[in-house]
């Protein structure tokens, strides 16, 4: 994305964002996991999810350590997806609760849903839009994008932690926290960019500005919808329908 694109997605992202946090979502399902127990396994998780971005950015692409390359294009993150997507029913397991994550039910609002997802699917095509080059898509890529990004993320963050938040806070502090917290975790993947092609610290808050505003957006849906669902398909579809068009343009 350029910066004009940047500022208008952040724009709409926060727009939204405001707009969804006036509704009322479903309330959680009380559990009878002590609340510092909960509050432990979303921390836990959050710090293994910052083990990954660190030795990939820091450690494989600043001192080059060899990897078995056992995946295309980035073992690293297809080792790293893995674990962390086992990681929150393995968690639950141990401690004998319900799941490792809730949430994958059909939305309670198919409007507020339709409404997110067709809003990621434009901003996905912006940069399309504005005659920027995109990435061209393959039946590879694409699965990578939904696997090791787009599913990674949704049921890491918008399910095991904010899941185990809802339960211990109230009101907008769970999706407020975890859509930070997802912020946050691209930071080591920003700096190693700005560091690699030389990027502006505005240029870096910038585009961490936009991560913040795209994990509160996905955050919300996840608390009003009470689903992971249509966050799902807008986060792959904000991720991909560039490519997709580009793809199906013959551009």
């Amino acid at each position: 994305m350029n910066t004009l694109a940047l500022i208008l997605s952040t724009l709409v992202a926060l727009a939204l964002t405001v707009l969804l946090a006036q509704l009322p979502g479903p309330k959680a399902q009380r559990r009878r996991d002590r609340p510092e127990r909960l509050l432990g396994d979303a921390a836990l998780l959050y710090v293994v999810a910052l083990v990954f971005p660190l030795w990939d950015y820091g450690l494989i692409d600043t001192l080059g350590l060899p990897l078995v390359r056992l995946w295309s294009p980035r073992p690293d993150i297809t080792v790293g997806a893995a674990v962390l997507l086992v990681l929150p029913w393995f968690l639950a397991a141990i401690r004998r609760g319900h799941g490792g994550l809730r949430g994958w039910q059909l939305p309670s609002r198919g409007g507020i849903a339709g409404l997110v997802i067709l809003v990621m699917a434009l901003l996905g095509a912006l940069p399309l839009l504005q005659g920027a080059p995109v990435a061209s898509a393959t039946g590879w890529t694409i699965a990578l994008s939904f696997f090791t990004v787009a599913l990674l993320d949704e049921s890491l963050f918008r399910g095991a932690i904010q899941s185990r938040l809802e339960v211990v806070m109230a009101e907008a502090w769970p999706w407020f926290i975890t859509g930070l917290l997802y912020g946050l975790w691209y930071a080591p993947a920003l700096l190693a960019e700005a560091a690699a092609t030389g990027a502006t610290l505005t240029d870096t808050l910038l585009r961490l500005l936009f991560q913040l505003s795209l994990g509160w957006l996905l955050s919300v849906t996840r608390s009003v919808t009470g689903s992971l669902l249509p966050g799902l398909l807008a986060h792959f579809l904000f991720l991909q329908i560039g490519p997709l068009l580009a793809l199906l343009l013959g551009r």
